[in-house]
């Protein structure tokens, strides 16, 4: 039953991970396809842009400029066009850290950050900034002037829109919104995989679900600080750069331990050039990371360097699983499919990278989330298939030392733990617990009658006594023994009255009789101990009126 509850359990789960993940790409596709609103409008037409007083000519957003000087300026200027009304304001996405906006000659707004706040990175989207624009202010110049500051090596104008402010807020709630759900549909993910690792029991199962846990965060970290959103809650410059690079490099050593752990072959393989490689990857981070503070290399440069590097790492990984799924018949066909889609992610990434492509768009984050679903999948699967064969054996082993009367452990059981060295509680104490009048019962009742009264009994035990289920037995057809760690605050006086107080309720006083002994269990021995809880027993059935 308990398994049972357990697959169902973690089936709602994981169909709610779906449900969020589809529900964040509905949000992306939703923003990207429908028509522009009648009220916040996309400035489409040219901009023209200027670097340190050279006219460099006329382009479109996004407009994408790398490899600059430090403290570089750039202009870009373009011409309010008509359709925007009286009251409006314009919404610039921009990542440089300083900068000013002027219509003609006027100064609309001023940049110009506290310390610690500038240099996101130039892979970023920057940050989106509302500026009203005066009345009567159609088919005048609308000029940005903005810095290169030393820890940005480039500027991206990713968008100008005009309209009202609460319909350009709406309309880039949509693109900022979608990435974050992504990210933390992925965390949840790894919230989840992490959740059965620690309630699994098998060193197999939490080899598997850790190390599929440990691919779901770096997945989810590397999303959401290549999303454009992250500014929205990371404000630290250089956080995004260190996590990216992190996880970029981290993730072939993820992937191997991965693929080992959920995917038990047939035959003994060689893995570990793949292995070896992903250790290399580990240590190319911290030489990269070196060379990028010393400035080597920029942040660009080294995404790009390892988004190659990993491209091809997964490239011989996807060959060697073909060969394994096509020639050896191994079953690994979700492991397929997962770097399947990885390395159409990586791919779309690397050509952005080297083409110095910028999208206002998340499809990269989309394509290498859906590979979360099938890790997910796999590692919902070993967990229920463990739970499922340790509900098996649970099974077999109660049939084995149960009582299925009383549901207490059974003859076997008790013989079994008397003969062997006490492993639990120093101090312990013992009850010998008999029924009363079974016999009797059984004569004049019939033997259904007695038996209800043996599961009262033992429900009153189980009531009444701590750690039953490892330390109640029934070890005769009427009698029954305890083993209870001692407590200060549990007498053996006050538990045996409490007992036969839930007893005598129901049938009157004297069902039981009961006799007890506190041990020391380095000094008695179980059965000893037992023999004198008997004997007491025996005295307490003496003392009561009816016997």
């Amino acid at each position: 039953m308990k398994a049972d509850k357990r697959h169902i359990i973690a089936s709602c789960i994981f169909l709610l991970s779906i449900i969020s993940l589809i529900a964040a790409l509905s949000v992306s596709s939703y923003a990207a396809l429908r028509p522009v609103s009648g009220y916040a409008r996309d400035y489409d037409g040219p901009v023209m842009t200027t670097i340190d007083g050279e006219y460099v000519g006329m382009e479109y957003t996004p407009i994408i400029r790398k490899d600059l000087r430090p403290f570089a300026r750039l202009i870009y200027s373009i011409t309010i066009p008509d359709y925007v009304e009286d009251g409006e304001a314009v919404a610039i996405r921009l990542n440089s850290t300083k900068f000013n906006v002027y219509l003609e000659q006027t100064l609309l707004y001023s940049y110009y950050p506290e310390a610690g706040e500038e240099g996101r990175p130039e892979y970023g989207y920057g940050t989106t900034f509302y500026i009203p624009i005066p009345d009567s202010s159609v088919n005048k110049e609308l000029r940005i002037e903005a810095v290169v500051e030393p820890a940005v090596s480039g500027i991206n104008l990713a968008f100008i829109k005009f309209g009202d402010f609460a319909s350009l807020e709406v309309e880039t709630l949509f693109w900022e919104i979608e990435p974050l759900i992504i990210s933390y549909t992925l965390s949840f993910m790894a919230f989840i995989a992490f959740l059965a690792f620690c309630f699994a029991k098998e060193a197999d199962t939490r080899k598997s679900l850790l190390s599929s846990a440990f691919l779901l965060m770096l997945l989810s970290l590397w999303l959401f600080f290549q999303s454009r959103s992250r500014q929205y809650i990371v404000e630290n410059t250089v956080l995004p750069a260190t996590v990216s690079n992190f996880c970029i490099f981290f993730l072939p050593y993820a992937l191997y331990n991965y693929f080992i752990y959920n995917y038990p072959l047939r035959k003994e393989r060689r893995l570990r050039g793949f292995y070896f490689t992903s250790l290399f990857f580990i240590a190319c981070y911290y030489i990269v990371g070196i060379l990028s503070f010393i400035g080597v290399y920029g942040y660009s440069e080294c995404l790009t360097l390892a988004t190659t590097f990993v491209l091809a790492y997964a490239a011989l990984l996807f060959l060697y699983v073909c060969y394994l799924f096509f020639a050896e018949k191994e079953k690994v066909g979700i492991f397929l499919i997962i770097i399947s889609i990885m390395i159409v992610s990586f791919l779309i990434e690397w050509i952005l990278l080297i083409l110095k492509i910028g999208l206002n768009t998340s499809v990269t984050l989309e394509v290498l989330a859906c590979s979360t679903v099938a890790i997910l999948f796999k590692s919902l699967s070993v967990y229920l298939l463990e739970t499922k064969e340790r509900a098996e054996k649970e099974a077999a082993l109660t049939a084995v030392y149960r009582d299925p009367l009383t549901m207490l452990r059974n003859r076997s059981s008790y013989d079994s733990i008397i003969t062997q060295p006490w492993h639990g509680e120093r101090f312990v104490d013992v009850y010998v617990i008999d029924v009363n009048n079974l016999k009797q019962v059984n004569d004049s009742q019939g033997h259904s009658a007695g038996n209800m009264l043996l599961k009262e009994v033992a429900e009153a035990i189980i009531e009444t006594f701590p750690y039953f289920n490892q330390l109640g037995y029934r070890t005769g057809g009427d009698e029954f023994v305890v083993f209870s760690p001692s407590s200060p605050d549990r007498s053996p006086e006050i538990l045996t009255e409490k007992l036969k107080s839930k007893l005598s309720s129901k049938h009157g006083d004297d069902v039981v009789s009961i006799g007890y002994v506190r041990i020391d269990t380095k000094k008695v021995k179980l059965r000893d101990a037992v023999d004198l809880a008997d004997g007491r027993m025996y005295d307490d059935k003496k003392s009561e009126k009816n016997f």
